[in-house]
């Protein structure tokens, strides 16, 4: 699905080229490598996935699409949160189900801010944003969020319930476009 290019493909005409992309729950790579090959251009691709089983596969998909792409590529093994710490890795019987949560049981992981990553990685504006991170969108998208919203151009979004979340992108200048069928939305600022 991901690979054959209906996921992530644009529902509306691409008029500016993709330099910057944010992928936030990168699980293997699929989105990752489907974005280099339709993206090839040079630019910065930064990868966050919490899963250390995940993040081995995933870098090895990255790697094997080394030749496609002028990207420069940032590969992060821990998880996006509001703050900069640590939470817990509640795992799913399946590898794409994993979530952050604080408290509970699991592995630790190390959390990175959104203003955190973007300042690391010296990312001004961010072209794409891709979101599938298992139902922590509310607390990407709660207070604080504004500081790196307003430089966000597009979004792939795979919410997990929290409408919350789709107001505050109408609120920020975002409209919604679902393709129906498709668990992923697609946001763009006007």
């Amino acid at each position: 699905e991901v690979l054959g290019g209906e996921t992530y493909k644009s529902p509306v005409k691409e008029k500016a080229e993709v330099r910057t992309i944010l992928d936030l729950g990168g699980h293997i790579g699929m989105a990752a490598t489907y974005f280099l090959r339709r993206f090839p251009g040079p630019g910065r691709l930064v990868v966050v996935e919490p899963d250390a089983e995940n993040f081995k596969i995933l870098e090895e998909n990255v790697r094997l699409c080394s030749g496609c792409h002028q990207k420069t590529i940032s590969l992060i093994n821990g998880a996006i949160w509001p703050l900069d710490g640590e939470a817990r890795l509640r795992r799913s019987e399946h590898s794409w189900g994993h979530r952050v949560e604080v408290g509970g049981s699991g592995p630790m992981v190390r959390c990175y801010s959104m203003d955190s990553i973007l300042t690391e990685h010296g990312i001004d504006e961010i072209d794409l944003l891709k979101v599938d991170i298992e139902g922590a969108e509310s607390q990407l998208f709660g207070a604080g969020c504004e500081s790196w919203l307003g430089r966000s151009k597009r979004i792939y979004m795979e919410l997990h319930g929290d409408k919350r979340v789709d107001e505050i992108l109408k609120a920020h200048g975002f409209v919604r476009f679902h393709r129906w069928g498709h668990a992923t939305s697609f946001y763009v600022r006007q």
